[in-house]
């Protein structure tokens, strides 16, 4: 897969690249997994998030759309 700058692009990112691109902590990234808050797969005992899916949960929370529900039991 190649940008627009004909460099290959990444078909996933680990939690930590996303921490840096959102700036904010690893902790909180691992905590929207733990809660599957955020798209991600496992391989073996390694969490990567989709680029494609990432992009797309980042679009759905950038356009007004509803907040997310919680379970406030």
């Amino acid at each position: 897969m190649l940008n627009e700058n004909n460099q290959s692009k990444a078909l996933a990112y680990s939690p930590r690249e996303v921490a840096n691109q959102l700036r904010i902590s690893r902790t909180f990234i691992y905590q929207l997994i733990r809660e599957n808050r955020i798209p991600h797969l496992k391989i073996g005992t390694k969490i990567l998030i989709p680029t494609k899916e990432f992009e797309a949960w980042m679009a759905k929370r950038t356009k007004g759309s509803e907040p997310e529900q919680t379970d406030n039991r």
